[in-house]
């Protein structure tokens, strides 16, 4: 009897930090930090502690890499307040991957160009459940309406135009996710959730967080080589912010060295 109520007093113990981290990244989905300059006209945010949206402008325009968390896009709209910008002047936006965390505030934005693997369509319209157990309670818990469509679905590597004379190189890594994509604009790398920026060196998603962690490692190994002809100034994560400015490909060098692959 003993062992019973020990084992339900943790139980509930467990309970209430889980419900009372639930509540706390709730209440913080629409608390943003303040905007940061990347480079000129290359802005960042986040919210919710640990999540990053990016924003470019082009022209008499704005992309975005990422949306974030919050179905009312309050991270993008401090973004836009940065650039002096509207919603109307949104016209692309580059998602990384199809988790809740980084597709939701692409509600706000229905005439804008929505690019996503086509691998995770499904995740980001709510069509399909996320691999690994601990991302399904989080999405459970925590999810905004899904995204009703995808207007440019990604298979391949591509380079898309945006305006301006410039444009966005589009590279498949699967792994994370089964249509997780990597975005390069203007020196700029974007690889989404497939490695985060920790205690100064960029490192692989953590296992816990990471239903593939192998293939996950091995599109990081991968993404060096497509990247070879191409300047990387910096690395900009989901979950983690930016590399220093000139140090993004030794950085990523130094990654992939230490997963094997250099």
């Amino acid at each position: 009897m003993g062992k019973l109520k020990g084992f339900l007093f943790f139980l509930l113990v467990l309970a209430a930090v889980v419900g009372g981290g639930v509540i706390g990244l709730r209440y913080s989905r629409d608390k943003v930090a303040p905007v940061i300059e990347v480079k000129p006209n290359l802005v960042a945010t986040k919210h919710m502690g640990s999540i990053y949206v990016y924003g470019a402008r082009v022209g008499d325009h704005v992309i975005l890499f990422d949306s974030g968390a919050d179905s009312a896009a309050h991270p993008v709209d401090a973004i836009l307040t940065q650039l002096k910008a509207s919603h109307a002047d949104v016209k692309d936006i580059f998602l990384t991957h199809g988790h809740f965390d980084h597709v939701a505030g692409a509600l706000q934005f229905p005439d804008a160009r929505t690019y996503l693997g086509a691998g995770d369509v499904g995740l980001a319209t709510g069509k399909e459940s996320p691999d690994g157990l601990l991302v399904k309670l989080m999405t459970a818990v925590l999810a905004a309406p899904p995204l009703p469509r995808i207007t440019n679905p990604l298979k391949e590597k591509a380079a898309v135009d945006v305006g301006g004379g410039k444009s966005v190189l589009a590279i498949p890594v699967p792994g994370h996710t089964r249509g997780s994509f990597a975005y390069l604009f203007d020196g700029v790398l974007f690889p989404g959730d497939i490695m985060l920026l920790k205690e100064g060196r960029l490192e692989p998603t953590p296992s816990m967080f990471d239903a593939h962690p192998e293939e996950n490692r091995a599109s990081i190994r991968a993404l060096k080589k497509q990247l070879a002809d191409q300047t990387i100034d910096r690395v900009c994560t989901a979950h983690g912010g930016c590399t220093p400015a000139g140090l993004g490909e030794n950085m990523l060098n130094d990654l992939v060295n230490r997963l094997g692959g250099g």
